[in-house]
Parts: structure tokens; C-alpha cells; sequence
């Protein structure tokens, strides 16, 4: 099943991103997966491409937002 998940940056961009992962908690690990450094993640975006999310960039994560 895919998931849909919107990741904010912040300077107010918005990302609507797919995922296989229904866990909040396993999607941030995935997001935020190195503690010390910067985590950079590829996602697939809901229409289509992929986004490259810099963690040190993400000001909120939602799930299960309206779409």
C-alpha cells in the first residue's frame, strides 16, 4: 500500500511525497537517520519525479493530510 506524506521545508516549500511506510516513526528514522550529520533522502513525488530531502531543511512532516 502507498502512503502519502507531506514534508515542509523551511523556507515554506512543500513536497507531497509516496511511501510504503505507514509508521511515523519509521519515516522520520528514515528522514533524520543520522543523528550526528546530515541525512539526505530520494523520494518519489506524488505526481511523479523525485525530491531530494536534506534533513537540516525539514520543518514538519504531516500524515494522512487532505489531499
Amino acid at each position: 500500500m502507498i502512503y502519502f506524506w507531506k514534508i515542509v521545508m523551511d523556507n515554506g516549500k512543500e513536497y507531497v511525497v509516496k511511501s510504503s511506510t505507514s509508521s511515523t516513526k519509521k519515516f522520520a528514522e528514515m528522514i533524520f537517520s543520522d543523528p550526528n550529520g546530515i541525512t539526505i533522502t530520494c523520494l518519489p513525488l506524488k505526481d511523479g519525479g523525485d525530491v531530494m530531502i536534506v534533513c537540516r531543511h525539514v520543518s514538519s512532516i504531516e500524515y494522512n493530510m487532505p489531499l
